[in-house]
């Protein structure tokens, strides 16, 4: 289970929307429920109130960190290193996963992780720079 978490994490961090602490540990909950019922253990669903810290200590490749207001960010936007790599890692994507063009769609931010407060702290790879949290203005 915690390999696939930790996978999990990292796989959400390349894509740039680390997991919120809150979201890692509603689905371990989740993933220990179903292991508890697999094995007919209701003992293997609990999880403790450390559980997260427990995790990150176990795997010092993840951190938590705050993320940063996107509005703060905006400034990166036009900065050609990051589109630039930001295009490489879509290209990896489509080639990857195959998708086909007329699948891709163009979403605005205000789309995403509305109402989230910027200080929420999120889990993803140690030495990452913090992640930008997009703000709805509320």
């Amino acid at each position: 289970m915690e390999k696939v978490l930790q996978d999990w994490c990292k796989q959400l961090d390349d894509w740039g929307f680390p997991p919120w602490m809150d979201l890692l540990l509603a689905i371990a909950k989740v993933l220990a429920q179903q292991w508890a019922d697999e094995e007919e253990d209701p003992t293997l669903a609990g999880l403790g109130k450390r559980w997260v810290g427990n995790f990150l200590k176990c795997h010092p490749e993840l951190t938590a960190k705050y993320g940063t207001q996107l509005d703060r960010q905006r400034a990166y936007a036009s900065h050609l290193p990051t589109l630039q790599d930001y295009f490489r890692k879509l290209k990896q994507l489509v080639c990857k996963y195959k998708f086909k063009t007329e699948n891709i769609f163009n979403i605005d931010e205000k789309g995403f992780i509305i109402s989230r407060s910027s200080r929420a702290k999120v889990v993803c790879r140690a030495g990452h720079q913090p992640p930008r949290v997009i703000q709805d203005g509320t």
